[in-house]
């Protein structure tokens, strides 16, 4: 209930102060409210919630040393048009001290790191990623002073029903999943015991060498099921000892790849109920087609993307807290001097 009097409060304030739509910060109990991403994450403490309405925020980049949890009202513009999409413009760097914190439901016009580039690569754990778009994902690599690379230690950050719209950089890390993802560039850099279920994966990449421009590369010993590969073009090169299973290629497996009940060869345009190769995934329906040889074809008997498995796709990527649906308001008072409201809020299940 709490939930629902923030966002239908900032809803109803001033012309002026919607303008700056305010942040709320929840700690201990109490409110506060904020004008600036920053600033709130700043004077969050550890354990503390930042609730981001629908808005355009600029010079948001930050670095977060404490467990946070961040939640906008989602990023799909049909679903969020009572409220407008949370857009943070800047990218998001967690480093030593964050364990355990979360984001859901923003749109974030850069990247999710972790760890970083210089310095000691202390690794953060246990780190959720929920139903956001961003451009870029990247588990930093360490390089000492001798210019000598360390893997990052990061360790079971689990990535669920997002939209990654570029590259994918694994840093070498361990034991993270990424369940239920659309990712549109290249994947790699990933080591072992990294799980990959139910995601869709876009890029048409080819190479001969172990690089960025690869549709993937550099994946070692990791476990991919459940999944979509539409490269029209087979993966060459790059997986070392990688486990593929009930996986539907549009082309053959990954050389190197080893697994079993995989779908090779399956044309590109039979598999969803609507899909045009567009990099406009809000256009597409991934909806498996009715005659798809994927439907519950699943290692767990549900179907193979990103709308099987254990944490199926959410329509709208909407976040888990209350939703504004409608919101019509008055320019006036009545007669009666009454302001006249109407808002629709749908609870959440998941």
């Amino acid at each position: 209930m709490k939930i629902i009097i923030v966002f239908v409060s900032l809803s109803l304030l001033t012309d002026s102060t919607m303008a700056q739509q305010l942040i709320a910060l929840h700690h201990s109990g109490q409110a506060l409210f904020y004008t600036d991403f920053v600033t709130a994450v700043n004077a969050a403490q550890s354990g503390d919630t930042v609730y981001v309405p629908g808005f355009s925020y600029s010079n948001t980049a930050v670095s977060i040393n404490k467990e946070i949890h961040i939640i906008g009202v989602g990023h799909d513009p049909d679903s969020t048009l009572a409220t407008s999409f949370t857009y943070l413009n800047g990218s998001i760097n967690f480093t030593a001290g964050s364990d355990y914190s979360t984001i859901e439901g923003v749109r974030i016009n850069g990247g999710i790191f972790f760890g970083s580039y210089t310095g000691e690569n202390a690794p953060v754990n246990s780190i959720t990623i929920r139903r956001c778009y961003m451009i870029t994902c990247d588990f930093m690599q360490y390089y000492d002073q001798n210019y000598q690379y360390h893997p990052n230690e990061s360790q079971y950050i689990l990535f669920e029903n997002n939209i990654i719209s570029g590259f994918v950089n694994g840093g070498y890390s361990h034991n993270n999943g990424f369940y239920n993802n659309i990712i549109l560039g290249a994947m790699f850099y990933f080591s072992d015991n990294n799980i990959f279920r139910n995601n869709i994966f876009y890029s048409q990449g080819s190479c001969y060498y172990w690089t960025s421009s690869c549709a993937m590369s550099a994946i070692t010993n990791c476990m991919f099921e459940n999944n979509i590969f539409l490269s029209a073009q087979q993966i060459p090169y790059g997986i070392t000892g990688g486990l593929f299973n009930n996986n539907i290629f549009v082309q053959g497996m990954p050389t190197g790849a080893i697994g079993s009940n995989n779908l090779i060869n399956q044309p590109q345009f039979e598999i969803f109920t609507m899909y045009s190769n567009s990099l406009d995934v809000y256009s597409e329906d991934y909806h498996l087609n009715a005659l798809s040889v994927g439907n519950s074809a699943g290692t767990d008997g549900t179907d193979i993307g990103i709308y099987g498995g254990a944490f199926p796709w959410k329509e709208g990527s909407v976040p888990a807290n209350p939703h504004i649906q409608t919101k019509n308001l008055g320019y006036s008072t009545d007669q009666n001097g009454n302001f006249p409201i109407n808002i629709k809020v749908a609870a959440q299940d998941q």
